[in-house]
């Protein structure tokens, strides 16, 4: 992709309810139709998600969360991997990972699984459960909720000084065992408004700490939106603009390293890689 080994995940949440997509994924219809668009903008990743993690929504149960599934993605989850791209499970619930990634493997053994884990939590259900699926690639994210059912509860667990270096730095140790981790530094969750600037412009010095892959995300981030509120002419528009001046940035100032850059907008993903790739058209 880029001299950064920049990758694309796009963002595909089945739910009713999330903040950029809700609804718009309620069929197996229109999630095959958004893969196929991403695909032709070059995304290297889908990234299926079925619950809402934002403070305002109501956590779902584990059946509900499963139900979306199976309404919504295993309909066409073959067609879907015949695209051979990566495919990562947006969930904190291990039981919902086994599930998905157990009718993934069902369809081809030999595909690319990312479990992605907003809830921080390193504890035994994570670790039995990528010892039963050691291929896949975890992601381990910052957040300080103190366990997994409290993971949406995030903005109720902030901390004054945010240490992520200590926080990864633990859970590198813990999942030693793991083969392929990397590592999520979480905007908007457990952080404030002015946390969450601080830690964009301190990214570099962050993974220079570590040897590993990382995704990294800020689209639609109501951080975003609350700049692009106050300059003169406000709107998805400028939210898009601030979104794509920080990924420009990080193109420049980051280390050579494998990232996943999740993006709502694939197109967006796509325009920052135009300059290093060789055009087509036609």
């Amino acid at each position: 992709m880029s001299k950064k080994n920049f990758k694309m995940m796009g963002v595909i949440n089945i739910t009713p309810d999330s903040f950029s997509d809700g609804g718009q994924n309620l069929t197996p219809q229109k999630v095959l139709s958004n893969c196929l668009k991403m695909t032709k903008l070059g995304v290297d990743c889908f990234d299926f998600g079925a619950e809402s993690t934002a403070p305002f929504n109501e956590k779902i149960s584990i059946d509900s969360e499963l139900n979306r599934f199976e309404e919504n993605l295993f309909p066409v989850l073959e067609e879907i991997l015949h695209l051979n791209k990566t495919i990562s499970i947006d969930t904190y619930k291990p039981e919902i990972f086994r599930e998905v990634a157990s009718r993934v493997y069902k369809i081809n053994s030999k595909a690319q699984l990312i479990w992605n884990d907003v809830s921080g939590s390193v504890d035994d259900s994570l670790k039995e459960t990528l010892k039963e699926y050691p291929r896949c690639t975890y992601v381990l994210s910052h957040n300080l909720a103190p366990s997994r059912f409290l993971t949406s509860d995030h903005m109720n667990y902030l901390e004054e000084d945010l240490d992520l270096k200590s926080f990864f730095e633990r859970g590198v140790q813990s999942l030693s065992f793991h083969q392929e981790v990397f590592l999520d530094p979480c905007f908007g969750f457990s952080k404030t408004f002015d946390q969450n600037w601080e830690l964009i412009q301190k990214l570099p010095d962050l993974v220079k700490s570590f040897d590993k892959g990382w995704v990294l995300g800020v689209s639609k981030k109501s951080f975003l939106k609350s700049v692009a509120k106050k300059v003169a002419s406000p709107g998805p528009k400028m939210t898009e603009l601030l979104h794509l001046g920080i990924l420009l940035n990080w193109q420049e100032n980051l280390p050579i390293n494998p990232y996943y850059l999740r993006v709502h907008d694939v197109a967006l993903g796509h325009f920052l890689t135009l300059g290093q790739q060789e055009l087509t058209f036609g």
